[in-house]
């Protein structure tokens, strides 16, 4: 079914190109679930959600405690929500 749904979508969007469409499509591989301990990783550590993907105009929200006492380029983006350091 996946690959139908996949074959589907991209003959749809073929169909406004004059370039052909090049990605491959094949059945996906064997799903292996992580162990329980790394589930919801997230959610056991307090935090909503992950703060990677932000744009950089959105602000960090409750990132003081997480980062104090860093200085690496990645703890100043979590600090500033901006790539400009």
């Amino acid at each position: 079914l996946g690959v139908q749904a996949a074959e589907a979508s991209r003959d749809k969007v073929q169909a406004r190109l004059s370039r052909p469409v090049v990605t491959q499509i094949e059945d996906a591989p064997a799903f292996w679930p992580a162990e329980d301990y790394h589930q919801q990783y997230l959610e056991k550590r307090g935090q909503a959600s992950c703060h990677v993907g932000l744009k950089s105009d959105q602000p960090v929200i409750d990132a003081g405690p997480k980062v104090q006492g860093g200085t690496s380029l990645w703890q100043k983006l979590l600090k500033t929500g901006s790539s400009k350091t």
